[in-house]
């Protein structure tokens, strides 16, 4: 098999979302650069063939690191001067909000901001107020959220509300979308974070 480009592509169709803020704060978010944006969308609909792309930008918007990878892309710790203070955006094929250890590692590089995207939404989470909490207290909370009774009955509770008919591998990535967003809501509460969902609209 041929090795696969990283290299960054930036398009120019416009941005197509409608937002739904998550937690208060959100009047004061930055402009997004266009570079950032043009990013998400050539992502957004990766398979899992074609892997997890993490592009690393400045807060005006300079492409700074592209790393790809089968699954999930590896930050080498040499970059990490690079990369403190900076803006992060990568896709997740299986259209899901962040994991923990996407959090944790936005909180250990003290990003500017964490992006993700999927073929259902972006998920954006920026510190608030207070800052970054300690890696280790996100991912231990998070841990702890995504296997808790309240979350999985939330979970329950959303998909059963839904006028959709899945089948069942459609209802199980449905409802690791939720569990993530959900879980997501909590962390941005409890730790003073700003986490944003965005839908795209149908096209």
């Amino acid at each position: 098999m041929p090795e696969r480009s990283c290299a960054l592509a930036i398009i120019s169709i416009p941005d197509v979302v409608y937002p739904v803020p998550m937690t208060d704060g959100d009047e004061e978010r930055p402009p997004v650069p266009a570079t950032v944006l043009g990013f998400e969308r050539s992502v957004r609909l990766n398979t899992y063939e074609q892997g997890e792309v993490v592009a690393i930008f400045s807060s005006a918007g300079e492409h700074i690191r592209t790393y790809c990878g089968h699954g999930w892309a590896v930050i080498p710790e040499d970059d990490r001067p690079l990369i403190a203070g900076q803006i992060l955006s990568h896709n997740h094929p299986g259209d899901t909000a962040f994991s923990k250890n996407d959090l944790a590692m936005a909180a250990d590089y003290r990003l500017r901001e964490i992006r993700v995207v999927g073929a259902s939404a972006r998920w954006t989470m920026r510190p608030g107020r207070r800052g970054w909490p300690a890696p280790g207290a996100i991912r231990g909370r998070y841990g702890g959220l995504e296997r808790s009774a309240g979350i999985a009955d939330a979970v329950e509770g959303r998909l059963l509300s839904m006028s959709v008919s899945f089948s069942p591998a459609e209802r199980y990535a449905v409802s690791l979308r939720i569990r993530s967003e959900l879980c997501c809501k909590k962390i941005a509460d409890e730790f003073g974070l700003v986490f944003r969902i965005e839908r795209w609209q149908r096209e």
